[in-house]
Order: structure tokens, then C-alpha cells, then sequence
């Protein structure tokens, strides 16, 4: 309690009471069975909204503010001017716990996706375990911008990182009103950067054969032939020594319905479907797919080609790098007229990483041409 400020200390009357408070918003977030504790210390069950609530009555005492000198929006913002870090640093947590949390049990992020994350101590560069003869599609900014570098096994490298934010307003000022909660607010901010990272993620796998010498053995561009596919298949399995699987848009997979019956999944598994991307198999060939999605703000144009199918090896190796750097943290972007809203002061809430591809040579990319 020593280390709590005084405004802390008075909302609080223990260091476990604090705790408690904590673990009830992270299970609050997480959607967790809800508890609280009467002054005798006894555990009860509690529903979502009246945590939601306890939340709200919480922020309430750390501003200072009741239900009267709420509603003022002069004393709102002093209060807030003063005692938001406190309110801020539940929040950060908090975001930074259900970003985590929103990538478990995820088996497309399992299986292809090696996250390495400083905040929790990881190490910071990426090996190599075979010679890689293509280090693919570093994200920069909104744009995909391709670098290429050669490396061999064992040889170590970094994924550059840079911020991305979300932007919150009057979000704090609608809970305290009580008209949003406390959970809608961190899902939505949650949402957003796992939402961009999956993106980015997806758009890493999908441009790796933007890299590929064209018109080869293995990049193949004409209409969609069954012998020439089939031929490219084989190609990149001789060339690995392993099995492949094919990934595409639902589409772009859907062409191959005219090379042969597919073997599609089953009404009954579409939850797996959704989680794994796992469509069925062409063939005995596993078929995996990455989620279509517009070009931000712009609904006519679509961030994935439905001609491309991309035909990789199977193997141990996560060929998506994710370098996540430090914690969520939510800063004020200014005083500048155009960072306010309604007089309001404007604050984003910040995460910094990147992502990167590499991949073997052999691979294959077959460009459908109709």
C-alpha cells in the first residue's frame, strides 16, 4: 500500500482488496465466471453487468466523482485532467491481457504464426533452422511493401516494428455516465489490433510470392489446366521432401471445384472451419484458407487476388514472424484543435509490432488466368 497514491488508497483499504478488483476486471474481459467479496471477505458469484457496474462505481470514487458531480462536464474534466493515469493503467492492462488472450486456441496462429513478444521477456531476433533463400513481405505502414534478403541456416534476423493506435474520445466520459461499459469499450480497442494483426499476418503470407522469379517452375501464370496444377504440386513437394497444402481465398480455392470433386468439410464442422481455416482437401492435398477482407475504407476493392493459389511445403517451421514490442500503452495525442473532439482531450491507445515472412525457394504460386 505504500507504493499506492493517496486518491488509490482511498478507494481501496488493502493491497488485496486492489487485487481482487483486479482480477475481477481481467475475468470481467476475458469472460470468466464472476466473483466479489463482502467486508468479511466471503466469496460470491456476481453477473457480468454488476461487475460492469462495480467497475463504474470504482472509476466514480478514483475521480472523485458521484452521480450528481458526474453529470457536470466541467468537474468531469478536471477529474479526468487529474486521475485518468489511474483509470489508464487498469485499461492498458487490461487490452494488453485480451489481445493476448485473442490469439489462443487459434490454430491458423498456431500453426503458421512464431510470435516473439519483449514485454514478456522473449528474445528479440528470429533463426533461421534451414537455408532461406527469401525473407518476404516486411509490412510498412498501409502499404505492402516487399523487401527480400538472403540467409542461411542458423543466421539470425529482426522484424522492424511501429506503432499502431487506436483512437478513444469521450469513451472514458460514456462510461462513467453509465451509458457504455466497461467491457464494450476494451473489446472494441481488443478487437481492433487483433483484427490488424490477423491482417497482417494473412497479407505476409499472401505476398511472400510476389518475390518469385516469374514465368519458372514454379510460378505459374495461364488458366487453370489440371495437369499443370497437379505438376506444381508435385514440384514443390520433390522440392522439400514433404508434404503441401494449398492456401487461398475461399474463391480462389473454390476454382479448383473444376479440376476435381472436392472434398469439402461438412456443414457440421463449420465452427473448425472458422477457427483453423481448414476447407477440406483437393486430392488427398490439404486446402487452408486466408480470409478475404476490402481494402480499409473502401468496399469495392478486396485486399486478396481470387486467382492466386499458393502451394507450400508442410513443416515445423512457423514462416510468419510477429515481434511484438512492450505493453499497451494509451497517451494524449495534444491540444492541437484538430487532436479534439467537443473540447475534449484526445487519447490513442498504442501498440507497437511487425510481421514478417520467410520461406524456402520451393514454393509455388499458380496465378489463374480466366
Amino acid at each position: 500500500m505504500l507504493t499506492f497514491s493517496e486518491n488509490l488508497q482511498k478507494v481501496f483499504s488493502t493491497e488485496d482488496a486492489y487485487k481482487g478488483y483486479r482480477k475481477m476486471t481481467r475475468d470481467l474481459v476475458s469472460g470468466n465466471t464472476l466473483f466479489d467479496y463482502d467486508e468479511d471477505g466471503n466469496r460470491f458469484e456476481i453477473t457480468k453487468k454488476e461487475a460492469n457496474a462495480k467497475v463504474r462505481n470504482v472509476f466514480l470514487k478514483l475521480y472523485g466523482l458521484d452521480e450528481k458531480t458526474v453529470k457536470s462536464d466541467k468537474l468531469r474534466k478536471r477529474a479526468r485532467k487529474a486521475h485518468d493515469d489511474m483509470v489508464f493503467e487498469i485499461m492498458e492492462s487490461d487490452v494488453d491481457f485480451k489481445v493476448n488472450e485473442g490469439f489462443q486456441n487459434d490454430e491458423w496462429f498456431d500453426r503458421f504464426v512464431e510470435e516473439h513478444n519483449i514485454a514478456l521477456g522473449d528474445d528479440e531476433e528470429f533463426e533461421t533452422k534451414n537455408d532461406i533463400m527469401l525473407l518476404v513481405a516486411e509490412i510498412s505502414g498501409d502499404h505492402h511493401d516487399l523487401t527480400m534478403q538472403y540467409l542461411g541456416e542458423n543466421e539470425t534476423f529482426k522484424v522492424h516494428t511501429k506503432k499502431y493506435g487506436v483512437r478513444i474520445g469521450r469513451d472514458i466520459d460514456l462510461i462513467l455516465l453509465g451509458r457504455v461499459d466497461y467491457t464494450e469499450l476494451v473489446d472494441k480497442i481488443s478487437e481492433a489490433f487483433i483484427d490488424n494483426i490477423k491482417e497482417l499476418c494473412y497479407v505476409a503470407v499472401y505476398t511472400a510470392a510476389e518475390k518469385l522469379p516469374s514465368n519458372t517452375q514454379f510460378n505459374i501464370t495461364g488458366a487453370l489446366v489440371k495437369g499443370t496444377f497437379d505438376q506444381l504440386i508435385e514440384d514443390v513437394q520433390v522440392a522439400n521432401n514433404s508434404d503441401v497444402f494449398i492456401m487461398g481465398t475461399r474463391m480462389a480455392l473454390k476454382k479448383l471445384n473444376a479440376l476435381s470433386d472436392i472434398n469439402w468439410r461438412s456443414a457440421s464442422q463449420k465452427e473448425d472451419v472458422a477457427h483453423s481455416g481448414r476447407l477440406g482437401d483437393y486430392e488427398g492435398t490439404e486446402m487452408l484458407e486466408i480470409p478475404q477482407r476490402f481494402v480499409k475504407n473502401d468496399t469495392s476493392k478486396k485486399l486478396f487476388d481470387n486467382n492466386m493459389l499458393l502451394i507450400f511445403p508442410t513443416t515445423d517451421d512457423k514462416f510468419v514472424k510477429l515481434l511484438r514490442r512492450g505493453e499497451v500503452e494509451i497517451t494524449e495525442k495534444g491540444e492541437n484543435k484538430a487532436d479534439l473532439a467537443d473540447d475534449y482531450r484526445s487519447y490513442e491507445v498504442q501498440e507497437e509490432y511487425g510481421v514478417a515472412t520467410i520461406a524456402s525457394q520451393f514454393f509455388g504460386r499458380y496465378l489463374v488466368e480466366e
